[in-house]
């Protein structure tokens, strides 16, 4: 894996807080907000996210599972992913990222029709941090400080609702807000919240916690009707004298991808204290009024910066700060506190800033149309030609630039690739290329990166040839479906989380003589026979025995590889014949 080091904040975070305001517990309001903002979450967005995903080292994390509404892939080797023209919530897109052994993480986007929105985050390992018996009850404490509280008989099974007796298992993490450069990677959503009057907000976080309870079987906990567990949040002493002495409690909508207000946290010294009715993420923050923002950088030749962190911040506050990425023409758009002084900086992978601009918000949207960046000795310029094995221009591809302002991804347009960027000195970098229609790429390259313009020159885009396939082979022979005979079709469902594997006769009456599906994620490993285990092979329909598997060694982005074996014994339905069947299957996923 190629270490992928992130330092850079996700969309839009940190919100300063408001002097002065003083609140009435039951309303959870501190200021009325004018000229509210309500969400739009039905509204829906065409849009294409794509970006990298780390593990806590910062290591790529390959093979996670990102979901964005229908559609589910998971990453390269190097962590990254991409999901095109799908549908997003107006007010706010985001994704699901799973990976065995680690909290699911959530990263939250304001969509753009038609454009792509780039991300990074960093998954949080989902290790148990203490143990109790159910029916006592009890306290776990992690090593920040933070507790986790549950009393008396107040747990059940999350599936179900039955009340569960026994051990329960607690798994938690605390998101410091005095480290956001650690914390805005790691933690959920963009920091946007929908408050009790149902009006969205940036916020200011206090602290979160994110927890999660499983029985002595592996099964999901929850607390039971009626009862509230108790929820501990340490207060860093950079944000002690801010914090104001009884502030909103929101948790993390994980159906919207935004933070819902409910309940209240109480300053107790240098801490928050709080009780929550369910488990989920539950932060201390304070809500502040917004309006969209948009801004396209470029460089002084007018090249668009890509894939660029910029931050907005407020002039002699503190702790104001959102940032977001610049998408392939150096557009970044999202949403900003309203009714403020702010600037706009440039942040480089090598600890330095360019202030780019000042900006003086209303309550009014912000467009500050094409922004000229001087990034000095830092400004660099990439560019290549990308042809595929027959020598004609790629059309459908991209190369990713690992180390290029901590790895870039540039699109690739009728064979033809150039980005601005910010590089360090003494930066040595990889250069990769993939033509998304024949699922090849180039093999890894090194390049020395230098200030000014570095020519990749011509980059051939044809490793062993991956053709699709799928072979069949029983006591009755062995049968190969290639192309062009056979249409072949690799699609995965997200509505009942499976995957279908199929193969027509464009010769014969585009009958189809191959279709197989097996349940699960968009992941690599065993996978249960789906379909009452009925596998189409030829003319007829056979049923594989109970317990037979799909072992999936690879499950690639939609335009690159699905590729496994089916084992095992099978008996054809219209006739007592029973066989015992080794397939083999390579198809390009199609959706």
């Amino acid at each position: 894996m190629r270490k992928l080091r992130l330092f850079i904040f996700p969309f839009l975070l940190s919100i300063f807080f408001f002097y002065g305001c003083k609140k009435n517990i039951v309303e959870e309001q501190y200021t009325p907000i004018v000229d509210p903002v309500i969400p739009d979450f039905t509204t829906q967005i065409n849009a294409t996210v794509h970006g990298f995903i780390t593990d806590e080292n910062g290591e790529a994390a390959a093979g996670a599972s990102i979901t964005a509404g229908a559609i589910t892939v998971t990453t390269d080797e190097f962590g990254y992913f991409k999901i095109s023209n799908t549908s997003f919530a107006k007010s706010a897109g985001f994704i699901q990222v799973r990976q065995a052994g680690y909290f699911t993480g959530y990263r939250t986007f304001l969509p753009v029709a038609g454009k792509e929105t780039f991300i990074r985050m960093q998954l949080i390992p989902k290790t148990t941090t203490g143990t109790i018996e159910s029916i006592a009850g009890g306290t776990v404490t992690l090593g920040s400080g933070a507790t986790v509280m549950l009393p008396a008989d107040a747990v059940v099974v999350a599936s179900n609702n039955n009340p569960y007796s026994g051990l329960v298992n607690i798994a938690a993490h605390w998101y410091d807000p005095s480290v956001m450069e650690t914390t805005s990677l790691t933690m959920p959503g963009d920091l946007t919240g929908v408050d009790s009057a149902g009006h969205l907000n940036v916020l200011q976080t206090f602290g979160m916690l994110a927890v999660e309870l499983t029985g002595s079987s592996g099964e999901a906990l929850q607390i039971a009707t009626g009862k509230k567990a108790a929820l501990h949040f340490p207060l860093p002493s950079s944000v002690q004298s801010i914090a104001p002495s009884t502030i909103p409690l929101w948790y993390f909508d994980e159906g919207k991808g935004v933070w819902k207000q409910e309940g209240h946290a109480i300053k107790n010294g240098n801490s928050y204290d709080g009780e929550v009715s369910h488990f989920s993420y539950w932060n201390c923050d304070t809500g502040l009024p917004l309006v969209n923002f948009t801004a396209q950088l470029v460089d002084t030749a007018l090249n668009p910066l890509v894939n660029v962190p910029v931050t907005i911040s407020a002039n002699n506050i503190p702790n104001l700060t959102r940032t977001a990425f610049t998408d392939v023409n150096g557009i970044v758009t999202g949403l900003i506190p309203a009714n403020n002084s702010l600037k706009m900086d440039i942040i480089f992978p090598c600890d330095q800033s360019i202030n780019a601009k000042t900006i003086t918000t209303t309550n009014q949207p912000v467009d500050l149309g094409t922004v000229v960046v001087d990034l000095e000795q830092y400004d660099v310029v990439v560019r290549g030609t990308v042809i595929n094995c027959s020598g004609n221009p790629v059309t459908n591809g991209y190369v990713l630039i690992i180390g290029l302002g901590n790895s870039a991804v540039i699109n690739i347009n009728n064979g033809v690739f150039s980005a601005a960027g910010i590089i360090c000195p003494g930066t040595n970098t990889n250069a990769i290329a993939f033509d998304r229609e024949t699922a090849q790429q180039t093999s890894i390259i090194p390049v020395s990166i230098s200030q000014g313009i570095n020519e990749l020159g011509e980059l051939e885009v044809c490793t062993a040839s991956v053709t699709e396939t799928i072979s069949i082979s029983s006591i009755a022979g062995t049968s190969l479906y290639t192309l062009p005979q056979y249409l072949f079709g690799g699609n995965f469902y997200f509505l009942n989380d499976s995957t279908s594997i199929n193969a027509i006769d464009l010769l014969n009456s585009n009958l189809q003589v191959f279709q197989l599906s097996f349940n699960g994620p968009a992941v690599t490993g065993q996978h249960a026979l789906a379909n009452n285990r009925l596998v189409t092979i030829g003319s007829s329909i056979w049923r594989f025995d109970i317990g037979t598997t799909v072992n999936i060694s690879s499950y690639g982005l939609i335009g690159q590889f699905i590729t496994g074996t089916l084992n095992g014994n099978a008996t054809m339905i219209a006739q007592p014949i029973t066989r015992t069947y080794n397939i083999e299957f390579s198809i390009k996923r199609d959706q």
